[in-house]
Parts: structure tokens; C-alpha cells; sequence
């Protein structure tokens, strides 16, 4: 895969998410090795640790590469430019490896002591406070991405209709000028 990777020409707005995407892919495959070890699968069935997991092949790994697909095959230089801003990324990428990160820990809570998802439990209050705001850190990182491609849209549509309507007008002006010289 590597030798295979390395041939592409990628462009340079992409190195960022391929990287991302081989980050969560080695972890996805440790994470996956390890949870169906004999015992941890046993401890981690039906917690929220599968829901980590689930998460780091879903948000990580699949989000990164669709990222690349983006960047790479689609034919917009504006949408490559937005699509490859750092800040949505690192913020995306940290949220996400925090989310992971939070309901793993919750997971083996749950695991080992069954009892802290019944009642009030301040550790797992605090798991999913804390998994509340990773998850709107990772909204706000998409609601960046998808606000600036309607916005460049907007303005590229507005930018052609007002060259129109200024293209038309000066024609008028001229047509209207050589019609009163008499030309």
C-alpha cells in the first residue's frame, strides 16, 4: 500500500489528511487487535469503547480519506484551499482523538463496573460532559468547512452576475454614446 501510495502525485493541500489518514488507520488496526484480544473483548462487548471504536474508523480514518478524495480528484481550486485550512483540521482531528480517547476510558469503566452507567456517577457525568464538548468542537469544524464552501460559492456567483451587469452596462454606455456621436 505504501509504494503503491507514494507513486500518486498528490498535491501539497492534501499532506495534511493523508497523514490524518494514515494516523487513524494504524490505530484503527492496533485498537481492532487489541479489543478482540481473549478478555478485553469479553470486558469491552457492549460499552462504549465499540462506540470509540466504531468512531475512530468512521470519524478518523474514512473522514481523512474522504478529505483526500476531495482535495485530490475534485476540479475546484477554492474548494481544495478550504478543504486543507489547518485550523478545521487540527481542530477535527484533536476532538476526534479526544472523543476516542474519553469513551475508551468510559468503556473499560463500564466494563469493569457495570453499576457506573446506573445512578449518578460523577466520572461517567463528566465523560459525557467532556464528550459533549469534543463533539461540538468537531461540529464547529465542519459547520468551517461547509459555511466556506457555501460562502465562496455565493461570492463567485455574485462576482459573475455583478461582472455581468457591468459588462452590459458599459456596452449600453458605448452603444448609447456612438448613437448620439452619429457612428
Amino acid at each position: 500500500v505504501w509504494a503503491s501510495w507514494k507513486t500518486f502525485q498528490w498535491t501539497e493541500s492534501s499532506k495534511l489528511w493523508r497523514w490524518a489518514f494514515f494516523f487513524w488507520w494504524a490505530f484503527l488496526t492496533i485498537d481492532g487487535w487489541l479489543l478482540f484480544l481473549p478478555g478485553i473483548l469479553n470486558t469491552l462487548k457492549f460499552t462504549n469503547a465499540l462506540v470509540a471504536h466504531s468512531h475512530l474508523a468512521m470519524a478518523g480514518m474514512v473522514t481523512a480519506l474522504n478529505m483526500v478524495i476531495l482535495i485530490e480528484l475534485g476540479d475546484s481550486r477554492r474548494v481544495k484551499v478550504l478543504l486543507a485550512r489547518a485550523w478545521p483540521f487540527w481542530l477535527w482531528n484533536v476532538c476526534c482523538l479526544a472523543y476516542v480517547l474519553i469513551m475508551t476510558v468510559q468503556g473499560w469503566r463500564e466494563g469493569l463496573e457495570p453499576g457506573v452507567l446506573f445512578g449518578k456517577d460523577y466520572a461517567t457525568s463528566l465523560s459525557y460532559g467532556a464528550r459533549l464538548v469534543v463533539g461540538g468542537g468537531m461540529v464547529l469544524s465542519s459547520g468551517c468547512w461547509i459555511g466556506s464552501c457555501i460562502w465562496s460559492l455565493v461570492s463567485v456567483s455574485w462576482n459573475r452576475r455583478t461582472a455581468k451587469i457591468k459588462s452590459k452596462w458599459r456596452l449600453e454606455s458605448v452603444e448609447e454614446r456612438r448613437a448620439v456621436r452619429g457612428i
